[in-house]
């Protein structure tokens, strides 16, 4: 994959991570109801920072910059740690608050924020790895005198089958001539 490929997959981390900030972490339900808990609520600001920095930094990628690609892989990597432990963390809060009457999970903010910050690791180490495309060599440069001669060539060639009739063919010789 090229690095603008990889620049899509960066940006469409970055997009996750932000939008699993915002998404529910968390979900208590009771006999009276449920309650939902959004990341940015607490410690989802942090992922938000880090899927903003992510958005931003691959539209440099676009551009083919390896600098911003190790700047998305390193937020996607931070992040994804992030995103680990409070999993983790909510895991263990679940298993505590479980039982009487009271039922907790994870909400699917903190998958999509790990599945962003996944997209965004590998985007930028794959972006930061893959090859610098090279610019195309410029076009060969024909010396003006061979390309005049070559047209004298095919202008005689239209003169000689009658095509264009001698006063024309010495007009747009002396014409290409006076070029020299």
């Amino acid at each position: 994959m090229d690095r603008k490929q990889m620049a899509l997959v960066a940006l469409a981390g970055g997009a996750l991570l932000a939008l699993g900030s915002v998404l529910p972490w968390a979900t208590l339900s009771t006999g009276l109801g449920s309650t939902s808990f959004a990341g940015t609520e607490g410690d989802g600001m942090f992922t938000l920072a880090f899927g903003a920095i992510a958005l931003l930094v691959a539209v440099a990628g676009f551009n083919g910059n390896r600098g911003a690609f190790a700047t998305v892989a390193v937020a996607g990597i931070v992040a994804l740690v992030f995103v680990g432990w409070e999993i983790s963390n909510m895991a263990e809060g679940v298993a505590d608050v479980e039982g009487d009457g009271i039922r907790a999970t994870i909400g699917t903010g903190l998958w999509v924020a790990g599945l962003g910050a996944i997209l965004a690791a590998v985007g930028g180490i794959a972006g930061w790895r893959a090859p610098i495309e090279a610019p195309l060599p410029p076009p060969p440069i024909i010396p003006v005198h061979e390309d005049i001669g070559r047209t004298l060539g095919q202008l005689a060639d239209l003169r000689d089958r009658g095509t264009i009739t001698p006063e024309e063919y010495e007009a747009k010789k002396a014409e290409l001539l006076a070029r020299l």
